[in-house]
């Protein structure tokens, strides 16, 4: 992730967590942002929708547990990936003796 990517997803996190609000917001992105550096954008973009829509504990995700939700859903993109090439195999197969 870029740090403008970090940036961008810290403001969807103080969106949707209004009493996450960081003194200095340039700190909290470059933390992030280090932490952050070598996740996929839209990974940690997915994994926050994702934390957003099951997390009821009324708090903010840390970095570490959007990593974590990330590659769970790595994991699950990647096998729907499979998934879709054995299905697209078998439908082009032609039957058998022909």
């Amino acid at each position: 992730m870029t740090r403008d990517d970090t940036k961008r997803l810290l403001q969807i996190v103080m969106a949707l967590y209004t009493n996450w609000n960081p003194d200095e917001l340039a700190v909290a992105v470059d933390a992030w942002s280090a932490v952050l550096a070598d996740q996929d954008a839209q990974v940690m973009a997915n994994a926050l929708k994702e934390y957003a829509r099951t997390d009821t504990s009324g708090f903010a995700p840390s970095p570490g547990k959007l990593i974590e939700m990330g590659k769970t859903i790595e994991k699950k993109m990647y096998w729907q990936r499979v998934s879709a090439a054995i299905t697209f195999k078998d439908y082009n197969a032609l039957p058998e003796g022909k």
